[in-house]
């Protein structure tokens, strides 16, 4: 990876999430090469063990479905949107059939085409990720784009890495944005901003009575509507 990193001229430390998800198609490769071989020799065991591991590709694809195709649509690119997820979505479909089809040894003989063709198909995308989707993310998103992508990418899953690399650069970012600011009237939060108007009317609309006490006991905020008991505006303070 860094060899090919170098030639691109991309100089990508292990916890960045193209890195990271490079990985997993190092790891992804291996499986479908050795599915391949087991295919080729009729060895039908192999080869449902392999399909049904192969099936724990879902976070992969939905990592780059989630946290960079729509970013790259923000920047003009809905190509990888429009051709990708619909590759994938057929991609899963396929494995999850045929896991269910060849567990019966009377199907395997009959399925063994479509085994070759959905992993080809998966060595197909990994090209398609490698030489178009990632270059294009890299090319186009900013670093603080990076950092919010690397933000979510624990919360995705993982496809066959035990382990998420810390992308330290990122991490005293997003520390630094954990606090709320308030500007100009919009409330900036970590997962978000809202304005006071938006934040009043969500409030407003849950279905529970909210009291808000700070750690000196002072009443600082109440909901004005489905109070449990009555509350004057006078206790706030």
């Amino acid at each position: 990876m860094a060899e090919e990193d170098a030639q691109r001229g991309i100089n990508l430390e292990m916890g960045h999430p193209v890195s990271q998800l490079r990985l997993e198609n190092r790891i992804i490769e291996k499986k479908i090469e050795d599915a391949l071989k087991a295919n080729a020799e009729g060895n039908r065991e192999a080869v449902y063990q392999a399909i049904v591991e192969l099936k724990g590709i879902k976070p992969h694809y939905a990592k780059k479905e989630e946290l960079i195709m729509p970013l790259l649509e923000r920047y003009g690119y809905p190509g990888p949107s429009q051709v990708m997820w619909g590759v994938d979505d057929e991609i899963k479909q396929e494995l999850s059939r045929i896991s269910r089809t060849i567990n019966e040894e009377k199907w395997y003989e009959q399925e063994r085409s479509n085994v070759e063709g959905v992993l080809n198909r998966m060595k197909e995308m990994i090209y398609k990720e490698e030489e178009i989707l990632f270059p294009l993310a890299m090319e186009n998103f900013t670093k603080e784009d990076w950092y919010h992508v690397y933000e979510d990418l624990e919360a995705m899953g993982a496809s066959f890495v035990n382990k998420t690399f810390k992308w330290q650069e990122a991490e005293d970012f997003l520390a630094a944005q954990t606090a709320s600011s308030f500007t100009n009237g919009i409330i900036k939060m970590p997962t978000g901003e809202l304005s006071i108007n938006q934040l009043n009317i969500m409030l407003e609309a849950l279905p529970q009575d909210i009291t808000y006490i700070d750690a000196n006991d002072h009443v600082l905020y109440f909901k004005d509507k489905m109070h449990i008991f009555p509350r004057p505006k006078s206790c706030i303070g």
